[in-house]
């Protein structure tokens, strides 16, 4: 039944699974805001209709974003804003230093392969988006590494595969 259900809702969790690591799954208590650098999960920082800006300021904010754990002294996210829009690669880590997810962007919307991995170090998901939807072959994995769903995407829809019925 469980399976059934997976299957059934597969791109639905996929999706959420995917935005929710894209999003951001980096807790901020365990971010060191005190470093200077602009961060997007610092409390200095907001997004109004969908643009990064510091608080207190008009324009949106251009420059890296990074944001480092204060266990270690390590990246939790790094990347790029372009007039308040996320651009290029963005790369979050665990805070053991495992890679969690690489996404790209291109005016604020992904645009590419986007991967996320389990803690271990198994790749969790991939799935190809254009101008922010996905588009092309979704593929998640167990954290053992077997495959337990697939799916084709065109313009967002899911068209072929694991879809939602």
């Amino acid at each position: 039944m469980r399976l059934q259900f997976l299957k059934n809702n597969m791109k639905r969790i996929l999706i959420l699974s995917l935005s929710l690591i894209i999003t951001s799954c980096v807790d901020p208590e365990d971010l060191d805001f005190s470093s200077g650098f602009f961060c997007q999960e610092s409390p200095e920082v907001e997004s109004k209709n969908g643009l990064y800006y510091f608080k207190n300021e008009r324009q949106p904010f251009s420059g890296d974003n990074i944001c480092i754990y204060k266990s270690n002294g390590e990246y939790a996210i790094q990347g790029e804003i372009k007039n308040g829009l996320k651009y290029g690669a963005h790369i979050q880590w665990y805070e053991n230093g495992q890679k969690m997810s690489e996404v790209s962007y291109i005016d604020g919307k992904e645009e590419g392969i986007a991967t996320a991995w389990y803690e271990n170090g198994q790749k969790m998901m991939e799935i190809n988006y254009k101008d922010g939807n996905e588009d092309g072959k979704g593929t998640e994995w167990n954290e053992d590494g077997i495959i337990s769903s697939e799916a084709i995407f065109k313009d967002g829809d899911c068209i072929k595969g694991d879809c939602p019925e």
